[in-house]
């Protein structure tokens, strides 16, 4: 997207994506009225049915194995839906300082989209959540400015339409699961401004101690240790390590120890360090 369609894109979201993003990107779809479109959407569709299919008979297996398995919904912070889909990062960023008036109309149109779309995702059918034994959807977001942004424009362009869209699932009966990727120390406190027990803080690089001093019981907190430990530690450090950190978080409950504050334990861990990290989870987990 040019900086001259922000105009385009905040007086009809839905057509200046399907019109002029979507046949942008996809050659098969650059009429969309075409047979040549008609016929790469059914295409699609099969495909997706293929994936689907395949995509629960793994869930199915997993479960049976033991592994917890769970349905989920989806949000998304509006203004990481322009950096990453519609500009760019760099250009969404600089766009703040020279056309903030654009982005603030556009982040106008999107919001109640996003929201919309994201409720939707957490209409999961009954005999899905009977299925997998799940009560309460999650709903994954995960964040993605939230550290290169300016704070000058946290709260207006990004915390305020990201916080319409999490309130929004729990009021649809989710628990938004946020990935606050980066360091989100500096703006713990907006948390604060989220429902009460309702959200799940997963935390890549936050100080966890210093979010669990400022937000309490006010979230659930998951995260964990440096990956360097699994990858450059030895086993005894990494128990001590993680010893440390739940006698220092774990209270007054509601703490995910989630391995290593990144998305999933490091493939070049050292097996002896990840088993090491379950013993003291085992030990110093227990309330």
């Amino acid at each position: 997207m040019d900086v001259e369609e922000y105009d385009e894109l905040a007086k009809n979201p839905i057509d200046f994506i399907s019109k002029k993003i979507i046949p942008r990107i996809y050659e098969a779809l650059k009429d969309p009225s075409s047979s040549e479109a008609y016929g790469a959407l059914i295409k699609f569709g099969i495909e997706m049915a293929k994936f689907s299919s395949v995509f629960m008979d793994l869930m199915n297996r997993l479960r049976d194995l033991g592994y917890p398995t769970y349905p989920s919904g989806f949000g998304y912070a509006p203004l990481d839906f322009i950096a990453d889909h519609l500009r760019h990062i760099n250009y969404t960023l600089i766009d703040l300082y020279r056309y903030s008036d654009k982005v603030r109309k556009a982040l106008d149109a999107l919001t109640p989209l996003i929201m919309k779309w994201s409720r939707m995702t957490i209409s999961i059918p009954p005999n899905v959540l009977e299925l997998f034994d799940i009560k309460i959807p999650l709903a994954f977001i995960p964040l993605h400015l939230n550290e290169m942004i300016p704070p000058k424009f946290f709260r207006e362009f990004y915390w305020e339409p990201l916080k319409k869209v999490i309130i929004e699932l729990v009021n649809g009966g989710a628990i938004p699961w946020i990935f606050y990727e980066g360091d989100f120390t500096p703006f713990l406190e907006y948390i604060l401004e989220l429902p009460k027990g309702k959200t799940i803080a997963y935390f890549e690089r936050t100080d966890l101690r210093k979010a669990r001093k400022i937000l309490g019981d006010h979230a659930i907190i998951m995260g964990g240790i440096s990956p360097a430990h699994y990858i450059h530690g030895i086993p005894e450090k990494v128990f001590n390590e993680v010893c440390k950190l739940l006698n220092d978080v774990k209270e007054p409950g509601g703490f995910i120890f989630a391995g290593s504050g990144v998305a999933g334990i490091p493939d070049e861990t050292k097996p002896e360090n990840l088993k090491m990290a379950i013993e003291a989870v085992k030990k110093c987990g227990v309330y």
